[in-house]
């Protein structure tokens, strides 16, 4: 770190460090991650699996048995989806002043999350609460991407406190898109869904895995799970069950960004009610509306459908 008076100072200062490197195995990528004899991103670790998460509903009693439906489907459809990693671009960087000089600690931040910054600040230095005052001013365009409690934060704040005068850090474009938080990357490998030839759906079995990067963000682990309620969507699976595997690989963090785990579940389910559509020969639709009428307690005979309407 480089505390000067002027950015171009700090700038100069910075490019006139030299330091030594010593390279290490990586893994960048989750499915070789998780095989036999991986490279491990945690040395204290025996393994880049970071958590493993299940909702089953015959366990929790909401449903039938997901392995009873895909045994007795008349159409299985088993499909691997991806969504690519994704970096958030706010409109504006983030920046961070942090005064030492007053009653208390005043921090400047473009944070979506203000009051968690002043309650790790305080816990992460020791510096009781109420000496913390943390403000939000316009900060620029978030989506998500400014929910991080970011080391530069605590960086700032404990330059402050060493010199006892303000400090301030803004950083550049690519500083956001090296060190910020990342969205998405996930692999649903495969999604299976069981049903009959006319359509009507049995079961959906989904393996998600969701890459954490190399270090938990601030809500990151739980971000794959807000979708965990919305693969089955509007539509009425008798059994349904997600497993969610949560995988340390060598790259950057992910966390929240614009729907925060449930765009990912809506491209999987859409995409798969397609690939059933086309599998039974109908439209999709047609096929959906089908699936609305079964919600909505609509007898549908195989031929098309009833033109009934509830009240």
């Amino acid at each position: 770190m480089v505390v000067a008076r002027s950015r171009a100072a700090a700038v100069d200062a910075l490019a006139a460090i030299e330091v030594d490197y010593e390279p290490l195995p990586v893994v960048l990528d989750m499915e070789v991650a998780l095989a036999e004899g991986a490279d491990l991103v945690h040395a204290d670790k025996a393994t880049n699996r970071c958590y493993d998460w299940v909702f089953d509903s015959a366990q929790a009693g909401t449903g039938g048995s997901v392995d009873d439906a895909l045994a007795g489907a008349e159409v299985v459809i088993k499909r691997r989806y991806r969504q690519q990693r994704l970096i958030p671009a706010f409109m504006e960087p983030r920046s961070v002043v942090v005064d030492p000089t007053g009653d208390q600690y005043t921090i400047w931040s473009s944070t979506q999350v203000p009051h968690i910054l002043r309650l790790l600040i305080s816990m992460a230095t020791g510096t009781p609460e109420h000496k913390v005052r943390v403000v939000a001013p316009d900060v620029g365009g978030g989506f998500g991407g400014k929910l991080q409690v970011t080391p530069e934060e605590f960086i700032g704040f404990v330059a402050a406190r060493r010199l006892g005068k303000p400090v301030k850090y803004t950083e550049s474009r690519s500083d956001s898109l090296m060190s910020a938080h990342h969205g998405r990357d996930v692999i649903q490998v495969p999604s299976s869904l069981a049903a009959r030839r006319d359509g009507t759906v049995l079961g959906l079995r989904v393996q998600l895995y969701a890459n954490m990067g190399a270090y938990l963000g601030l809500v990151g682990p739980g971000v794959p799970l807000l979708g965990a309620f919305m693969y089955p969507a509007i539509y009425k699976f008798p059994a349904y069950r997600l497993t969610c595997t949560g995988v340390f690989t060598n790259t950057t963090l992910t966390d929240a960004y614009r729907g925060a785990g449930r765009p990912e579940a809506t491209y999987a389910i859409e995409r798969v009610m397609d690939e059933l559509a086309v599998e039974v020969g109908l439209d999709p639709v047609e096929l959906r509306r089908r699936k609305l009428d079964q919600r909505r307690g609509v007898p549908v005979h195989h031929g098309g459908r009833v033109d009934l309407r509830l009240r």
